[in-house]
């Protein structure tokens, strides 16, 4: 959407920018620096709150809220975000919706890796080389992590823990299965609810 709006901005749009904090109009500029802010935000986030495996939980928290006399000229207020994630604040608090647990890999989860793949397809450059930060918020240069980062340790929970091997066609899916073709193969890398299960599904925060 940033680059929609860079390429086919039209100056009436303008009626439809967020304001400041303080009721001012913002600008198209504005709106392009806050736009790259949520991809970095994004992979800092992501970065704190996914495992090994590239696991993540269905919810995580951030927290960077503006104070009650909060009145400054920005679009937002100070903070970091992952400070605390994937727990919101200093007390560790939780949070949840549409019927899933904090700390649970499942359906609201599953979608993390689509998208960061979606965004190495489209934006490989910006997205491999993203700029991280510790939890104090300072640049922190020993920390590599972007999409593809991400996306190798996907790619290597699926090597260690597979029952087959995902590069080798008809390794996975095959007509003896039950039922056939069934993938149950590589869900074997995901499986937390074996006697067994695998490593790397849950971590701490």
């Amino acid at each position: 959407f940033r680059d929609f709006a860079r390429s086919r901005w039209r100056p009436h749009f303008a009626n439809y920018l967020p304001k400041h904090v303080n009721s001012q109009p913002s600008t198209l500029e504005e709106l392009l620096v806050a736009f790259d802010g949520a991809v970095t935000s994004g992979y800092n986030i992501l970065y704190y709150s996914s495992c090994n495996s590239g696991a993540v939980s269905n919810w995580v928290g951030v927290g960077a809220a503006c104070g009650v006399n909060d009145t400054g000229s920005g679009l937002n207020c100070e903070g970091i975000p992952w400070k605390y994630t994937p727990y919101v604040g200093t007390e560790k608090e939780t949070c949840n919706s549409s019927g899933t647990a904090f700390g649970q890999f499942g359906a609201d989860a599953s979608r993390a890796p689509w998208r960061i793949a979606m965004d190495h397809v489209l934006y490989r450059n910006e997205s491999r080389l993203v700029t991280m930060y510790d939890r104090d918020g300072k640049v922190d240069e020993s920390i590599t992590f972007g999409s593809q980062e991400y996306l190798n340790r996907i790619v290597g929970q699926y090597v260690r823990h597979s029952k087959c091997n995902g590069g080798k066609a008809g390794d996975c899916l095959t007509p003896d299965s039950n039922p056939p073709y069934s993938p149950w193969k590589l869900a074997t890398a995901w499986d937390s609810h074996r006697r067994d299960p695998v490593p790397d599904l849950t971590c701490d925060g």
